[in-house]
């Protein structure tokens, strides 16, 4: 999963997918493509992180709520 790019909104939440109670996070090959996506979508406050880094994120915040 090197090299590839996730978003977090302003509230740093992940952005994705929900699919049922399963969140998958959208993950993009190149930080450029993922700054389009945010844009595309009128993200304000976005960041973008490794695809990494955020799926530990979105994990363990999506525990919390089980």
């Amino acid at each position: 999963m090197p090299n590839h790019f996730s978003i977090l909104d302003d509230e740093n939440r992940v952005y994705g997918e929900w699919h049922g109670h399963l969140h998958y996070t959208l993950m993009y090959q190149s930080r450029d493509r993922a700054e389009q996506v945010a844009r595309g979508h009128h993200m304000l406050g976005y960041k973008i992180v490794p695809s990494e880094a955020a799926v530990r994120y979105s994990q363990s915040r999506y525990s919390e709520h089980k």
